[in-house]
């Protein structure tokens, strides 16, 4: 499924790349068209298709610390399981003292 995914990714490259030129032509103020409503749909098309073809990018967790019955608590973070599409991670507190009561989630 992977390898199906970058083909397709790379097969919308020539067409990105025709959008993207079109694209910046209609936005020319320079060029009569842009200033044109059909000019601007144009523009508008090309755009729409350049963020609906867009490869995803990785979100950043940005977790370094959580709250431990409030104390500030490092975490760190390991890989688990990888494949070449994603990773599952994770997330272990480094507790400096032991928890007085177990179970409020310590």
């Amino acid at each position: 499924m992977y390898w199906m995914y970058e083909m397709a990714q790379a097969s919308l490259n020539p067409a990105r790349a025709v959008t993207d030129a079109t694209k910046i032509l209609f936005q020319n103020p320079l060029n009569p068209w842009s200033h044109t409503e059909f000019g601007k749909s144009i523009a508008a098309g090309c755009e729409l298709f350049e963020r609906t073809t867009a490869p995803l990018r990785q979100a950043r967790m940005g977790i370094h610390d959580t709250d431990v019955n409030g104390v500030r608590t490092p975490i760190e973070i390991s890989v688990v399981w990888e494949k070449p599409f994603c990773r599952l991670l994770y997330f272990d507190r480094k507790l400096t003292r032991r928890c007085a009561a177990r179970s409020r989630g310590c």
